[in-house]
């Protein structure tokens, strides 16, 4: 009898463990879900002081991860920054990476989709397509591309530039529906001290010039006082 409750034992602990082994096999095989990325590009931006400036400019990127496509139909979004010096002044469709509605935005003012500007930007933009833009997996394309002025005023030093969460950011399909971001990916604008420009070679000649004709009047008119 010892023998039959040992053997049933045994074989009731193998089972269990051919049980987990299977299941954690189907896990194994399962695919993994969709997942969208909205993110600062670059993450880090060197800025300058000034206004205009053609290299004070960033990104908002939205990358789907897959393994399955997603649909946009429209997005809002808003960007902020931790200094009021830094101005974000605009977002444009004219981006490096595709613009998501490239040829069917609904929002666009010339180049321009925002709707507020300042140390926090909003912005949003729709399709005119019925069915939507469609992001394949792996694919990644641009919300817009946002321009900003640097005040003389700023402390040199490294400045958060947020993606503000859902409800200030979102993304919608063709008929309007809610749009799972699952991760936000924020980044920094680095201002560098402003340097004094060293002066020119003809600059340096010039001052030599006159320091050495400063010097000639000087001797001339110390030999005539002392023939005087």
């Amino acid at each position: 009898m010892r023998k039959l409750v040992k053997v049933w034992k045994a074989t009731r602990s193998r089972c269990a463990m051919a049980a987990i082994a299977v299941s954690m096999l189907g896990l194994s095989s399962m695919p993994a879900q969709s997942g969208t990325i909205l993110s600062i590009s670059p993450a880090s931006i060197n800025g300058a002081v000034g206004t205009g400036l053609p290299g004070n400019e960033f990104e908002v990127l939205l990358t789907n991860t897959g393994p399955s496509a997603v649909t946009i139909g429209s997005f809002g979004f808003s960007v902020t920054t931790d200094s009021s010096a830094i101005n974000l002044t605009d977002a444009l469709i004219t981006t490096a990476d595709p613009y998501i509605f490239a040829g069917s935005s609904l929002f666009a003012v010339g180049n321009s989709i925002a709707t507020s500007t300042g140390t926090t930007l909003k912005a949003s933009d729709a399709t005119s397509l019925v069915g939507g833009v469609t992001l394949g997996a792996g694919m990644s394309d641009a919300l817009g591309l946002m321009t900003f002025d640097v005040a003389p005023s700023i402390v040199p030093g490294t400045y958060d530039v947020t993606i503000l969460p859902y409800p200030e950011t979102s993304l919608a399909d063709a008929n309007g529906n809610n749009v799972t971001i699952d991760t936000i990916t924020n980044g920094t604008i680095t201002i560098n001290a402003a340097t004094t420009p060293e002066p020119t070679t003809l600059v340096m000649w010039v001052e030599a010039l006159i320091a050495a004709a400063g010097f000639a009047v000087w001797r001339a008119r110390s030999r005539n006082r002392a023939r005087g």
